[in-house]
């Protein structure tokens, strides 16, 4: 196409490139704000300086709509429940209704050597070439 083309292209990349770092910067500033003071801008002052943030960098306003819908979406209290333990730490757990799961390997490793027909932490025999093993008993 052209050495020309390339230029462009190349002039086309940096720019974009600094936009998804701008805008991916605001749209944790925007997470951060809705946090700290929720998602409405009238009662939020920071997320109101954040707003001016990305207008001034030419954010698109759907974009930060977005971000402030997925920072609502991500609050504590709707996706975890965290109780004290008796032992002073929090634990939480996950509103959702899956099961935990283990993979094959790991409940097998539970159920001790004999699992999978192995012998690896048996000693050998006494007439066996290892030494080592066979010096233990």
């Amino acid at each position: 196409m052209g050495r020309i083309f390339e230029t462009r292209k190349a002039t086309m990349f940096a720019r974009w490139d600094r936009m998804s770092k701008a805008f991916s910067r605001i749209g944790k500033e925007v997470t951060i704000a809705v946090k700290k003071g929720g998602p409405d801008p009238a009662n939020n002052a920071q997320l109101r300086r954040v707003i001016q943030n990305a207008r001034a960098v030419n954010m698109p306003k759907d974009k930060v709509e977005t971000a402030i819908k997925k920072a609502r979406a991500r609050t504590p209290s709707s996706t975890t429940r965290s109780s004290t333990r008796p032992t002073g730490r929090t634990a939480s757990r996950c509103s959702s209704s899956a099961r935990p799961t283990t993979s094959p390997a790991r409940s097998a490793r539970a159920r001790g050597p004999d699992a999978r027909g192995g012998n690896m932490a048996r000693p050998a025999a006494s007439g066996s070439s290892s030494s080592a093993w066979a010096s233990s008993g």
